[in-house]
Parts: C-alpha cells; sequence; structure tokens
C-alpha cells in the first residue's frame, strides 16, 4: 500500500494585495498628474529700439488707419495699391524697393496686427522673386 501525501503547496498567489497593490499606484497617479504643471509660460522677448544704428535696409510698414490699409516704403506711402482688392502692384513696389536698397539687399517687414495676412504675403512674395533678404518685425516697443 502506497503512502499519499496529503499536504500538497499551492503556487498561488493572494490576489487580494495585488489588488491593493494596483489600486494604491492608481491613486498614486491620479495624485500625481493632478499636481504636475499643464505647460510653461513663455514670454517672447522684445526687440530694442536700435533708431541710432544706421542702416541700409529698406523698411516696409503696413499700416491700419481708419480701416485703410496704408503701404509704406521708407516711411514714404505707396500708392499703387488698389484697395478693393487688395492687391499691391508687384512691378512698382520692386521698382520703390530696388531705389531704396542698400548693398545688404535687406528688406525689414513691418505689420501691423490688424492686418489681413494678403498685405504682407504680397510684401513677401515680391521680396523672394527678386532673391532678396526680408526680415520680419513683429513687435516693437
Amino acid at each position: 500500500m502506497a503512502i499519499k501525501r496529503h499536504n500538497t503547496i499551492k503556487s498561488e498567489g493572494a490576489m487580494s494585495s495585488m489588488t491593493d497593490l494596483v489600486f494604491l499606484l492608481l491613486i498614486f497617479f491620479v495624485i500625481l498628474s493632478t499636481m504636475a504643471s499643464t505647460g510653461i509660460e513663455v514670454k517672447v522677448p522684445k526687440g530694442k529700439n536700435q533708431n541710432n544704428v544706421p542702416s541700409d535696409n529698406v523698411i516696409v510698414a503696413i499700416k491700419k488707419e481708419n480701416e485703410t490699409t496704408r503701404v509704406y516704403v521708407n516711411d514714404r506711402e505707396f500708392t499703387y495699391v488698389n484697395r478693393n482688392t487688395s492687391e499691391i502692384n508687384a512691378a512698382k513696389l520692386t521698382e520703390a524697393i530696388a531705389e531704396n536698397m542698400g548693398e545688404d539687399h535687406v528688406v525689414e517687414l513691418k505689420a501691423a496686427e490688424d492686418v489681413a495676412y494678403i498685405w504682407p504675403a504680397q510684401v513677401i512674395d515680391v521680396v523672394k522673386q527678386n532673391k532678396w533678404t526680408i526680415v520680419l518685425i513683429y513687435r516693437t516697443n
């Protein structure tokens, strides 16, 4: 007659301790996610006005005055503009920029925030067609 062992070792883990551990980890990550910052506020630096530095750059300014968009080339109003269709005469703008152009072939574009995008886009097209360099100035003091 063979002797049978009645004491067998169970290899099961207790599920209650594992569920407690998962629940504690869940609480830990929920608390951490609410305490974490959602983003970092970044302030864009403002440029300093350096009016005393002489420049050969041509400045094209686009301003909105009394619901009318005006284009200036080196502080002189550029009048070859069709305000009904929002079109700038590209050939005349090329001439106006070229006669004021320095050796560096740099055009500074200053556009007001309330100006429609079509106006600066046309100036950028003229500058790119002539293979000049453009500098966009978006914030001044």
